[in-house]
């Protein structure tokens, strides 16, 4: 979608009152996928640096999941 002169990227839409905030069961997704697939276990890397964590990991997959990035 393009935009046109004068338009903005900005929502002018209200904001809902309360969102509801719950918790994502994330831990028990960790332990499992942590032993199936190897892309999510913290690993070092060349210079010996650790690498990002299995959370970081699977919450940046959900996100690509639900939004599509």
């Amino acid at each position: 979608a393009r935009l046109l002169r004068g338009e903005s990227y900005i929502s002018t839409a209200p904001l809902p009152e309360k969102v509801p905030n719950a918790p994502i069961p994330l831990c028990e997704n960790c332990s499992s996928l942590r032993g199936k697939c190897r892309y999510f276990t913290q690993r070092r890397n060349a210079a010996g640096l650790k690498g990002f964590s299995a959370y970081q990991k699977i919450s940046a997959a959900m996100r690509v999941i639900a939004y599509g990035v």
